[in-house]
């Protein structure tokens, strides 16, 4: 049991390698035989027999083709013999056959055009690729293929005729459709185009489903083109039978094989892992990477090596067809991308309906497929990239506390930009309170001193006469009570010139009594001020210490102090000792007096 499992595995590995440089070969991509030797030295014996009949199927190709046609038999080595097709001047047979002319080469197969004689019909003839030499796997695998065709019937399936083998040579003969594959077809094709091959193809393989036969390769290449353009599936060299006989597979069918088979491009994830279960849906999703390319013009994952695009299939979402191909229709372009749905359950649970919602489109009716939101995108995302999603989420944790951080702070600084705001704010409106109640301040002051002096001097002129000449004439002229009082202006008029010298140099601009009457003040544009003695009209005290003009005097309410006060640059006020004249103190004014005082 133990030597059947490690024969298995050496067949599976075998196969593997080969799929890889016959893949590469394909896309035109140099694939040295000597380099895979190299790589896989456990594997050289079944390498080195496997391009030893590919070399000589390449020689009887040459041989059958049309331009071989005239050029005669090459000569075999000693021992050589051709794989069992006899040569009869220009005619190839095979058995029963004619071969007419090589249309198709695989991994495991080669196809021909033939005529079968017996019936007189054209044919395509399908023989194993390594002849005689075949493994034991490659024959089954063979005969499953037939087998699986045979047992369909559908108008859009290609019809197997016989199996057979002729002389070790394994055959079967089928169908021949001659308007090529689906692949030779230029792509990108119209929307409506695309949507009745895909949905032709889809009901085929309903069929093949619903007789328990999985295609599991399904791509361009293996759907023929009749000359009317009718699709036509074939090759099921990968398909998979069902326990049981007539077995339907429907939406819970599986395959148990843990083989990795299949076209890479078209490749379900499930498939492309391996998985021992898989159903209906990677069929559904072949056909959809089908209907991806008819209208985008490429398939939905290709990178420059097979194992590349795998990685593709199981770690990436499709883009959109539209971003390849502009005008293509948004419902039909859901349809595609559901089928192409990395959870089988998410896709269609048949071939059937896909086909049905693509005829639900063709007849402009509603569609039943929607499209991915948001939030399932993300989810399929993180469960296919848990680390990188991981990341991203600690980095947007971070980035949102760091944001909330920030957020906090900006409210505090903008609460803090606030509070100065107010504070200035009410600062201004205070110093604004400050200067008019100041201005207010000054005004009922000065009003009142002007009260105070107007009484003064009223009371002083009629009763001493001789003082004011103290003032002299231009400063007794500016006081109240002057112009009325004609015996004054007289006693000015003759006395000024002897007793001028008694009073200040320049205008007398204040005066001021005492609370007792005994003592008057008076302040000149001279910088000077004079203390007297009203009873006997004698000069007490010069009080001098001002820069500029007095403009204001007044006693203290006790008669014990005198002030006086200089506006202009100066700005100055000085408290007088009313008894020696001594002065007491000086300080500036915050601003200028009014100039009218």
């Amino acid at each position: 049991m133990a030597d059947a499992n490690l024969t298995s595995e050496r067949e599976h590995r075998v196969n593997e390698v080969l799929a890889g440089y016959l893949e590469a070969k394909r896309l035109g991509q140099a694939a040295n035989r000597e380099d895979l030797l190299r790589q896989h030295p456990d594997l050289a014996d079944e390498l080195r027999s496997f391009f030893a009949d590919q070399d000589r199927f390449g020689q009887l190709a040459e041989q059958i083709s049309p331009a071989a046609a005239a050029k005669p038999v090459p000569t075999l080595a000693p021992g050589e013999t051709t794989p069992n097709i006899a040569v009869l001047g220009t005619v190839r047979y095979f058995g029963d056959y004619e071969l007419l002319l090589e249309i198709a080469r695989g991994g495991m197969g080669v196809v021909y055009k033939a005529r079968q004689v017996s019936l007189s019909r054209t044919v395509a003839l399908k023989m194993i690729l390594a002849g005689q030499l075949a493994s034991t796997e490659d024959v089954q695998r063979f005969h499953r293929e037939a087998e699986a065709a045979a047992n369909l019937d559908h108008p859009h399936i290609v019809p197997i005729h016989e199996v057979g083998e002729y002389e070790g040579q394994h055959y079967f003969s089928m169908k021949l459709i001659d308007g090529g594959s689906l692949a030779s077809k230029h792509m990108p094709v119209p929307d409506r185009q695309a949507a009745i091959l895909i949905s032709t193809v889809a009901r085929a393989v309903h069929h093949a489903h619903q007789r328990g036969v999985l295609h599991r390769d399904l791509k361009p290449a293996n759907i023929l083109l009749d000359a009317a353009g009718q699709p036509h599936v074939t090759d099921f060299g990968l398909a998979r039978r069902a326990a049981g006989p007539e077995s339907q597979l429907g939406e819970q069918g599986v395959t148990r094989t843990g083989n990795i088979v299949g076209t890479p491009s078209y490749m379900a994830p499930e498939q492309a892992r391996a998985e021992k279960g898989t159903s209906v849906g990677v069929d559904v999703y072949s056909l959809g990477a089908i209907l991806y390319e008819l209208l985008s013009g490429r398939p939905p994952f290709r990178a420059g090596t097979p194992l590349d695009t795998v990685l593709q299939v199981l770690d990436c979402e499709p883009e959109p067809p539209h971003k390849f191909n502009p005008r293509t229709n948004y419902d039909l372009e859901t349809i595609c991308l559901k089928c192409l749905e990395k959870d089988p359950q998410r896709r269609y649970g048949s071939a059937e309906a896909l086909a049905d919602d693509v005829d639900r489109w063709l007849s402009g009716e509603p569609i039943v497929a929607r499209p991915s939101t948001l939030r399932e995108r993300a989810l399929k995302w993180i469960k296919r990239r848990p680390a990188a999603a991981a990341l991203i989420g600690v980095s947007i944790a971070a980035a949102a506390a760091l944001l909330i951080v920030g957020l906090f702070f900006d409210a505090r600084l903008r609460l803090a930009l606030l509070r100065v705001v107010e504070v200035k704010r009410d600062a201004e409106a205070d110093r604004e309170r400050a200067r008019q109640t100041n201005e207010r301040a000054q005004q009922r002051f000065t009003h009142a001193q002007g009260l105070l002096f107007t009484a003064q001097s009223s009371v002083a002129l009629p009763t001493n006469p001789t003082l004011a000449l103290l003032l002299g004439i231009e400063g007794a002229r500016r006081m109240p009570g002057f112009q009325s009082n004609t015996a004054l202006q007289a006693a000015l008029e003759s006395c000024w010139e002897e007793h001028a010298l008694l009073g200040h140099r320049d205008q007398v601009t204040a005066l001021a009594y005492s609370p007792d009457g005994r003592r008057m003040l008076t302040a000149s544009r001279d910088k000077t001020a004079r203390l007297w003695d009203t009873a006997a009209g004698k000069l007490l005290s010069v009080l001098e210490g001002h820069e500029a003009g007095i403009t204001f005097a007044t006693f203290s309410p006790d008669g014990r102090r005198a002030l006086t006060l200089a506006p202009g640059p100066d700005r100055s006020v000085i408290i007088w000792d009313a008894d020696t004249g001594k002065r007491l103190v000086r300080m500036k004014l915050s601003s200028p007096w009014d100039s009218r005082f």
